[in-house]
């Protein structure tokens, strides 16, 4: 027995497969020129049944016979160490190939039809479908609401060019990324942040990233915690014509100062109903705000340490003399308040509607003089017959009505819109297969 290394074994069968393609090539042309001759003199070819002799007799077709039953030998190719053949031939033409073909264009018609988390899945098959799903325009309103998701998602979906985006009672964790100081420009113009919530140190995207966007116009924080730092960042907001602070913690007269230091010359829409303000923070309210705010909620102005400290007669005084082209006014839940308070409220001259829900310092009377309003809320002031009485007196004005019995100023997602964002459509991020 003989050993040999893998060169020299390799070697010796190519040797072997030369040889035996030699004796293939002589014993077709043999075998050819055989045929022609039988052909010729009409006796059979015995060389071709000597061939199909010895091949019936040893089990295997013999080279001649293989030969001559392919004879276009350069359409075939041998696989090393073996005398076997195998036609050349392009793969076949696939789906995925046929799609990639497509101009970009339509591929980005097709993608933006797609549910979001279908999307999220072509992104994952290949670079060309990434970059294309990236520019897609799914991302521009997105719903994430009621879910956990990390800060650093959040920021990979901001980069995408979202503008519309709703955080409501999402929860937002730390995620291990190093790059949370990477500064990049946000495009953010509708923003609902309300019930949200915090796990661990991650209110930093919030509030550098989030809040801080120069295009930013509508405003949720809704039942949230207002830092000083969320009220740094709001203070730089130029643009700003929806705020909605309704039972937010934490909001003392000097941040809802440092607030409204800038955003009160825009805002068209502010709500700090349940907030308690107190009458410090109704008058800095009354005092920043400019002729461009339409709509006011302060409802429910009285601090938790001390009920009496509430808005009065001075800040209604102080916030008609600056907010004159108000349509809206609610002041809710105000002991302080009297009939000097509604006579200031009825010169407005659009005012069409007033809330004054159980503001029991005002007497029933008066409310005959409100017949050029359109709507007004005494609930909790009159009997049932007396705001039926009321109701034929002013046959105009629409009293305690159901759908106004809630606040909707600045609210993001008033009923029955609670599929949209200040009347914008958002997507959620779900799956319709």
């Amino acid at each position: 027995f003989f050993m040999f290394s893998g060169g020299d074994r390799k070697r010796q069968n190519e040797k072997m497969d030369e040889d035996y393609l030699e004796m293939d090539c002589s014993s077709q042309e043999n075998s050819q020129d055989d045929l022609v001759r039988s052909a010729d003199s009409g006796v059979p070819n015995s060389s071709f049944n000597s061939d199909r002799s010895m091949s019936s007799r040893s089990g295997r077709t013999s080279p001649g016979v293989l030969m001559s039953l392919k004879k276009n030998v350069d359409s075939f190719y041998r696989t090393p160490g073996a005398l076997k053949f195998r036609r050349r031939c392009p793969p076949p033409d696939t789906i995925q190939d046929v799609i990639l073909g497509l101009p970009d264009d339509v591929l980005l018609h097709i993608i933006n039809r797609l549910p979001l988390l279908d999307l999220v899945s072509v992104m994952q098959s290949c670079k060309k479908f990434n970059m294309i799903a990236e520019a897609s325009a799914s991302w521009r309103y997105l719903d994430l609401g009621e879910r956990t998701i990390p800060d650093d998602v959040i920021r990979r979906i901001i980069m995408r060019g979202t503008t519309v985006l709703r955080l409501c009672g999402t929860n937002i964790t730390r995620a291990n990324y190093e790059g949370d100081n990477d500064a990049f420009s946000s495009k953010l113009t509708h923003l609902d942040l309300t019930s949200l919530s915090f796990i661990g140190d991650t209110q930093s995207i919030v509030t550098r990233v989030v809040i801080s966007s120069n295009y930013l116009t509508h405003l949720s924080l809704s039942g949230c915690d207002v830092t000083l730092s969320m009220a740094s960042h709001l203070s730089l907001n130029c643009r700003l014509s929806h705020l909605d602070l309704s039972m937010c913690g934490n909001l003392s007269p000097s941040n809802l100062s440092l607030i409204l230091s800038r955003a009160g010359r825009t805002l068209e829409e502010l709500n700090v109903s349940c907030s308690r303000v107190g009458r410090e923070g109704g008058m800095t309210i009354a005092t920043n705000c400019t002729a461009h705010l339409l709509r006011l909620d302060l409802s429910g102005s009285a601090t938790y340490e001390n009920p009496d400290d509430s808005i009065d007669d001075e800040v209604v005084a102080t916030l008609v003399q600056n907010c004159p082209r108000l349509l809206e006014l609610h002041l809710a839940d105000s002991p302080n308040i009297s009939e000097a308070a509604y006579d200031s409220a009825m010169e407005l001259r659009y005012m069409s509607y007033l809330a004054l829900s159980r503001c029991y310092g005002i007497h029933p009377q008066v409310y005959l003089s409100a017949g050029r309003l359109k709507y007004l809320s005494i609930y909790g002031l009159l009997s049932e017959e007396g705001v039926n009485t009321l109701r034929s007196r002013l046959p105009d004005t629409k009293i305690n009505e159901l759908e106004l019995a809630i606040s909707t100023v600045a609210r993001p997602t008033p009923a029955p819109h609670v599929t949209s964002l200040w009347g914008i459509k958002v997507r959620p991020f779900v799956s319709y297969s």
